[in-house]
């Protein structure tokens, strides 16, 4: 699945996101993903889903929500553990 950025300007980047163009990833702990900014969502036949409205939109992460790629709180319910075993980059 791709991700592609429309619109959208990131003026600070909060703990554990990086900023690609102008959209903000977030990870929230043992959570989702939330994207900042508006983006169109398209999966691996080509088609578009419509985000919901509103200022950013969160994708699951744990696997278990019945709106994929959205979330809907599964994560919570089934009590996720994320592994964030993986390497650090520094911060410059």
């Amino acid at each position: 699945m791709r991700i592609r950025a429309i619109v959208g300007r990131a003026s600070q980047s909060p703990l554990y996101s990086r900023v690609v163009g102008d959209v903000i990833i977030q990870v929230r702990a043992n959570g989702p993903y939330k994207i900042s900014a508006p983006v169109v969502i398209v999966d691996a036949e080509g088609r578009e889903f419509v985000a919901p409205p509103g200022e950013g939109i969160v994708l699951c992460r744990c696997g278990h929500s019945a709106n994929k790629p959205f979330c809907d709180s599964s994560h919570k319910r089934i009590g996720f553990v994320a592994d964030d075993s993986a390497s650090r980059v520094p911060e410059s």
